[in-house]
């Protein structure tokens, strides 16, 4: 009966992630947003060229809100081709914990955002569902819960203007509905 419970549960969790609404653009950061500190599971490539948030100007940032959906606020991250440096900060609006709807955002190209997903499943909580030092991962944010919000900010070098790449959430499930295209613009 139990198992019963649990099943209708998560299927009625997975069916009110679904929505008919457009995703609405993503909203240009207006300040600096705090930086989370970086997770334990981040990749020596992400970790050697760490930027400061807070040193990225407004104009070069995007703020994507997600809650207790799995639903980013936007389907695509538009990053100018003239900004040296690239913020993204990430709000949770919700207020479930992070440990039964948490989320980040991951940045990869599109052909390695499926395999960097499954294997951050593998990977577990404690490494924010993340394979340490996974040189396919571009940046991301810590695993957020309610009220919280992570930011990350990386070279836009690291980009290649002939590649596709997505953003998307690496907790359990949320990778086949949490995703969308990161492009650069001029």
């Amino acid at each position: 009966m139990k198992a019963y419970l649990a099943l209708i549960s998560a299927v009625a969790l997975a069916l009110s992630a679904c929505s008919q609404e457009a995703a609405k653009p993503a909203e240009q950061a207006s300040a600096p947003a705090a930086s989370a500190p970086a997770a334990e599971g981040a990749s020596a490539a992400v970790a050697a060229e760490k930027v400061d948030p807070a040193s990225v100007p407004a104009e070069c940032s995007v703020v994507v809100e997600t809650g207790d959906q799995m639903k980013y606020s936007t389907n695509e991250i538009s990053v100018k081709k003239s900004c040296e440096t690239f913020k993204v900060t990430l709000k949770h609006t919700g207020s479930m914990p992070v440990t039964s709807m948490g989320h980040n955002i991951v940045i990869t190209k599109a052909d390695d955002a499926s395999a960097v997903a499954s294997e951050g499943s593998g990977a577990g909580p404690d490494s924010g569902y993340l394979k340490a030092d996974n040189p396919a991962i571009v940046a991301h944010t810590d695993m957020i819960g309610g009220g919280q919000e992570a930011s990350v900010a990386f070279k836009t070098s690291r980009l290649d203007p002939n590649a596709g790449y997505k953003f998307f959430c690496t907790f359990p499930a949320h990778f086949s509905v949490m995703q969308g295209d990161v492009k650069l613009v001029d």
